[in-house]
């Protein structure tokens, strides 16, 4: 039977945020890739105003084209002509 050898994603989540919700830190969420033996990842999480955020979570090295909902802390890689910036 066959295994799945490669495994590229970029996930990009939109967060309402109130009292209930924990904020997660851009190492909590690494961390959990770390913790699966998943080193090749990049992650944060972009509060962008007091009830919002945006987590991305991609696989390195970052191959994809399109990009949605990204703010201005999303890394540059030095390969990207153009931003798209979510507004708030």
């Amino acid at each position: 039977m066959s295994q799945l050898d490669k495994f590229n994603f970029y996930i990009s989540t939109k967060i309402s945020i109130d009292d209930s919700v924990y904020h997660l830190s851009d190492d909590n969420m690494q961390q959990t890739f770390n913790n699966i033996g998943y080193y090749k990842t990049s992650s944060f999480v972009d509060y962008y105003s007091s009830s919002n955020a945006i987590s991305n979570v991609f696989s390195l090295p970052f191959i994809f084209n399109r990009l949605e909902m990204i703010t201005k802390k999303f890394p540059s890689f030095n390969i990207f002509s153009c931003y798209l910036f979510a507004s708030s």
